[in-house]
């Protein structure tokens, strides 16, 4: 898998609902969907909710979602869907505070 993130069954299914997503019927995600879900970063978006939550991976200091077959849970693959589309923005953020 090209970005690590290996989540079937009962894990995509709970990883959707935790991003207000469902499968589309011919059972694929909506690509749009899931970019507006992950790159959103009002209160109702899924990185505010990262953020927001002090126990999550993301916000742990071990945080090894980036690390060969650490994606295979929720709040790894949640983790490196964050570092992938708001890393950058989130270090420029820290440079200016």
């Amino acid at each position: 898998m090209k970005f690590g993130l290996k989540l079937e069954g009962n894990h995509l299914d709970n990883f959707l609902s935790r991003c207000n997503m469902t499968l589309r019927k011919d059972g694929k995600v909506s690509y749009r969907d899931f970019l507006q879900q992950f790159q959103d970063r009002s209160e109702s978006g899924v990185p505010h909710k990262i953020l927001c939550n002090p126990t999550h991976r993301f916000n742990l200091e071990d945080n090894r979602a980036g690390s060969p077959g650490g994606a295979t849970t929720i709040t790894a693959a949640e983790a490196t869907i964050m570092s992938m589309f708001q890393g950058d923005f989130l270090a420029l953020l820290g440079t200016f505070q």
